[in-house]
């Protein structure tokens, strides 16, 4: 059998500074919960999220459910990943 083999970008998302606009495209629990976060918006209209494991296909249907755009996947390391949630979305005490 002659899998297709899909192509992912690979970044650094913690040293990005992500526009609010963008963090707010996808619920903090989500980001949270699933170690993965929004960082852009590419040409083409479409969320651009990092995740750690791109074959995670149950990530992917869920971010696909609360996201009313189209996504674009891209690849980091889950260290990465875990510190911009911790800087992009810092703890509130309400």
């Amino acid at each position: 059998m002659n899998e297709r083999r899909r192509h992912y970008d690979f970044i650094d998302p913690s040293i990005l500074n992500i526009l609010r606009l963008v963090l707010t495209q996808i619920p903090e629990e989500v980001v949270r919960n699933e170690s993965v976060i929004p960082v852009d918006v590419d040409g083409a209209g479409r969320l651009v999220v990092a995740v750690f494991d791109p074959n995670n296909h149950a990530v992917l249907d869920k971010l696909r459910s609360v996201c009313s755009q189209e996504l674009k996947v891209v690849v980091a390391p889950k260290p990465a990943i875990d510190e911009a949630i911790r800087r992009q979305y810092p703890v509130r005490w309400d």
